[in-house]
């Protein structure tokens, strides 16, 4: 059985790889969602001897490994999501109603997202899994920046949507032409209330 103190070195092992892995900005926000649980694991365990505080600091080890995976489930499946919307021939043609119409048939078996969309160059949104009350423009977003600048999949901030009016977190990827240019952007709306039902089902101990 892996011994505490190796256990402490491989958890600050992955604490410092997810500083510089893209996923590290959404892993925080389900940390500090997880702080409630963490704190009455620690708590719990102050009145009592050190062998009850060692368990205690396996068990929030553990919390955060499930967090963990939780967060790398959920940038894989937005990779994958918007890897296929952005190669689909709407986003390609920049065609709004056509684009509207393939990401409304997708939202519905979608959950997790509070919506899908695509973007042009200049931050105008040409299509929506759900309807736009006018024109949007995510050119001020930081998520928009970045994956323009970085050419892959990004994190946005938390923020609200500007399109469904809720707390969320966008994931973006870049939609690249034949002939390797970036034409659009493509994103999910991550919705932080599901997300935080999702903290509360984790395998606490």
């Amino acid at each position: 059985m892996i011994s505490q103190q190796k256990a402490g070195r491989v958890a600050g092992g992955t604490f410092l790889s997810l500083i510089y892995n893209l996923e590290f900005q959404l892993l925080a926000l389900v940390f500090v969602m997880l702080l409630p649980a963490m704190w009455l694991i620690y708590a719990g365990a102050v009145s009592q001897r050190r062998e009850a505080m060692d368990s205690a600091r396996k068990d929030a080890f553990m919390v955060m490994q499930a967090a963990e995976q939780e967060v790398a489930g959920l940038s894989h499946g937005a990779r994958l999501l918007l890897m296929s919307i952005a190669g689909s021939r709407a986003v390609q043609q920049l065609n709004g109603p056509d684009c509207d119409l393939r990401l409304t048939q997708i939202g519905p078996g979608m959950p997790e997202y509070a919506h899908l969309f695509a973007f042009k160059p200049d931050g105008s949104v040409f299509c929506s899994s759900v309807p736009r009350k006018g024109r949007v423009n995510v050119a001020d977003r930081s998520y928009f920046k970045n994956v323009f600048r970085k050419k892959d999949l990004v994190f946005g901030d938390y923020t609200v949507s500007r399109i469904v009016n809720r707390p969320v977190v966008i994931a973006a990827y870049p939609a690249f032409n034949p002939a390797g240019k970036v034409i659009a952007g493509v994103g999910c709306a991550l919705d932080l209330k599901r997300l935080s039902n999702t903290i509360d089902k984790l395998p606490l101990p």
